[in-house]
């Protein structure tokens, strides 16, 4: 998967997106955690400390939005604007979400919902 095309806002969001993704289940597994890692290596992400500095900051800014879960991806859905953005930000979603080896109930209604904006 390429996503070098994005822009820092739409990387960022991106990130964020995940970062929720991740969390919908409220179970964190070190595949999906893994999976992250080499989602920003394809972003072109090269360095440890760079990746993990950004995730960090994704962490954070989910973490501190003032907005509920439901706005806040909304949000974050308007700043893929073309439809191979848009199919990217899923792919990536997907694969994060199965990385552990399964897609949880809360996981794919998370998906269904990023599916339904981004279309």
């Amino acid at each position: 998967m390429n996503q070098t095309r994005y822009k820092a806002e739409q990387r960022a969001a991106l990130l964020d997106l995940l970062i929720l993704g991740m969390y919908a289940d409220a179970h964190l597994a070190l595949a999906e955690d893994q999976r992250l890692n080499q989602v920003l290596l394809d972003l072109g992400v090269d360095e440890p400390t760079e990746r993990r500095e950004l995730l960090n900051a994704a962490v954070t800014r989910v973490r501190s939005s003032p907005l509920g879960r439901s706005e806040l991806l909304g949000e974050l859905c308007t700043r893929f604007s073309g439809p191979t953005e848009c199919m990217s930000a899923l792919g990536a979603l997907q694969q994060v979400l199965a990385a552990d080896g399964r897609i949880g109930q809360r996981e794919r209604a998370f998906l269904a919902d990023v599916e339904k904006l981004l279309s």
